[in-house]
């Protein structure tokens, strides 16, 4: 099973983020998370963010990707990293 996984929460634009446990306005983006077959073995992950013109303007200009991490990290609001199954939307790369 490898698949792109979306956070439901983060998946909408937005523009904050959280920088040495801060919440700080940035840019406007949209926040995705997968796991390969490795990844839910080790219940680690990789988050990804995909920079748009505007929050209504999909026009994506750049992306950056995180290091792996635990999905067992805070976020600020106390939550897992990873989300909870019911959170979860799965979708089949289309390779």
């Amino acid at each position: 099973m490898c698949a792109d996984v979306f956070n439901s929460d983060r998946s909408n634009p937005h523009n904050d983020t959280v920088i040495e446990g801060k919440l700080v306005t940035i840019d406007w983006h949209v926040t995705l998370a997968y796991k390969t077959d490795e990844q839910v073995k080790n219940k680690t992950h990789v988050a990804c963010h995909a920079y748009m013109k505007g929050m209504n303007d999909f026009t994506f200009t750049f992306s950056t990707a995180e290091d792996q991490k635990s999905d067992t990290v805070p976020k600020l609001n106390g939550k897992p990293a990873w989300p909870a199954a019911a959170e979860i939307v799965e979708v089949k790369p289309n390779i």
